[in-house]
């Protein structure tokens, strides 16, 4: 009986061959992949690509502002002395008068809020146009403002018959007591 001196080898017999590979192992990284982790990894590919060309595009714009702010030396005249200019007079303001109604006489309660303005001047105008219209106005001053109503009313239900008419003009009015 004779014994080889290698008696393993049996196993391994395509050792002394050529590598031959099989077929499937020879396939690229992303066939081994399911396609979750594919998506995965395309997803973290483009956040990253997109960090990378924002970093990219800052540092290029920080040189563009750093280009436009350069300082020149640019030669500058002694300062001369401006001609002085005799002094406007000024006008003295002539006062707006506007009727003020505080408080209705008697049981007149209700009136009809249109118009809240800052300025007097167009609250004035704006009580011209109301009494040209035929209408009663009454501004009333409260603090810096001046609010423009219509009417006094005894009873809210007479003032929401003049209302429809005016919402067509002022959207916001409203009935409000005096």
């Amino acid at each position: 009986m004779v014994k080889d001196a290698h008696p393993q080898l049996e196993l391994f017999s395509s050792i002394n061959t050529p590598l031959n590979r099989d077929p499937q192992m020879s396939r690229n990284f992303f066939s081994y992949l399911k396609r979750y982790e594919k998506i995965v990894l395309l997803t973290i590919g483009f956040i990253i690509f997109g960090i990378v060309s924002f970093c990219l595009g800052v540092e290029k714009g920080k040189g563009n502002i750093r280009q436009a702010y350069q300082y020149r030396a640019v030669a500058s005249n002694p300062p001369q002395e401006a001609p002085v200019q005799p002094a406007l007079r000024v006008a003295p303001k002539q006062e707006v008068v506007i009727p003020v109604v505080l408080k209705a006489s008697g049981g007149q309660k209700y009136t009809i809020q249109l118009v809240t303005f800052q300025s007097s001047r167009l609250a004035q105008k704006e009580v011209e146009a109301l009494r040209k219209k035929g209408l009663k106005p009454l501004a009333i001053p409260k603090g810096s403002y001046v609010i423009v109503c219509v009417g006094s009313f005894s009873s809210k239900d007479t003032a929401r018959s003049l209302l429809p008419d005016l919402k067509k003009r002022y959207q916001d009015c409203f009935i409000r007591r005096l």
